[in-house]
């Protein structure tokens, strides 16, 4: 909606309503990315067709988890208000980088996202371009004075993966807050396909299936280490005596051994029988003459 539009429809006592535009992106692997102005809504309510500009293709769309770049209310993204007709610029690319469910890589060429416009001092639009111009042609959201309103984006990134954002309302004077939500990226396909997007939440665990079947025994490993030696047990219990062997071989004769002392005498015998007489002996010779005998 032009300037003097908005300006007529606040005289006459009408109120713009809401546009959101239906953005055509690729949800698939190979996509061409469409770049779309905002409709701009008429008096009568109605919308005006759409600028579209076609971007040859291919090139991949992303989706990511949405999440917030920008909210000048709170110095995120943007610090302060936006002042009318003076662009500011806003980083996109790589704000999360250790989070590839939510970030926007370097890659990136363009985005779908959410811009909402709060707090605004004066009816106007908001205008978002890859470049900063603080007179922009065409305008992304038209609001009225005192009204929250957001509108779907996709575009392209300028340089450096960035965004600029300009209010334009009648007054140097006007100021208003301003919010994007990211939702989605594009990058540059290939013939052999694009990268892989970010890999989704870990599903719920499945059931335990049925045990399989008990596989071959392998291989015997090698012999492990020698342990050190262990303790020494109790002494067990005392076996059966065992049979007794045959007996061994007669063994060579000893040595003579000295002699032994000599015993006391035996008793006396007992006297022998009487022999038989002798027989006669001869006739001795005679003896001398015996000298005589003494006086009387």
């Amino acid at each position: 909606m032009l300037d003097q539009d908005v300006a007529k429809a606040t005289m006459r006592g009408n109120v713009p309503i809401r546009v959101l535009l239906t953005l055509s992106v690729a949800i698939g692997m190979v996509g061409a990315m469409v770049g779309v102005a905002s409709g701009r809504t008429t008096v009568n309510g109605n919308t005006r067709a759409p600028d579209v500009t076609a971007v040859a293709p291919p090139n991949v769309y992303i989706p990511i988890i949405p999440n917030r770049l920008v909210d000048s209310r709170y110095n995120v993204g943007l610090t302060g208000p936006l002042m009318s007709r003076v662009a500011r610029t806003f980083q996109v690319t790589n704000r999360n980088p250790t989070n590839p469910s939510i970030n926007i890589p370097n890659a990136a060429i363009g985005v779908t996202g959410n811009l909402t416009v709060d707090k605004q001092t004066a009816y106007g639009y908001l205008s978002l371009t890859p470049s900063p111009t603080n007179a922009p042609t065409t305008s992304t959201l038209n609001f009225p004075l005192g009204d929250t309103r957001a509108n779907s984006v996709s575009g392209a990134l300028g340089a450096g993966g960035k965004l600029s954002v300009t209010y334009v309302a009648r007054l140097a004077s006007s100021s208003t807050h301003v919010v994007f939500d990211v939702t989605g990226y594009f990058i540059t396909g290939s013939a052999s396909g694009g990268p892989a997007g970010p890999a989704g939440p870990a599903g719920a665990d499945g059931a335990d299936g049925a045990a399989g079947a008990t596989g071959p025994a392998g291989p015997a490993g090698p012999a492990g280490a020698v342990g050190p030696k262990g303790s020494t047990g109790a002494a067990g219990a005392v076996g059966p005596a065992g049979a007794v062997g045959p007996a061994g071989a007669v063994g060579p004769a000893g040595a003579v051994g000295p002699a032994g002392a000599v015993g006391p005498a035996g008793a006396a015998g007992a006297a022998g029988a009487v022999g038989p007489a002798g027989a006669a002996g001869a006739d001795g010779v005679d003896g001398a003459d015996g000298a005589d005998g003494a006086t009387g």
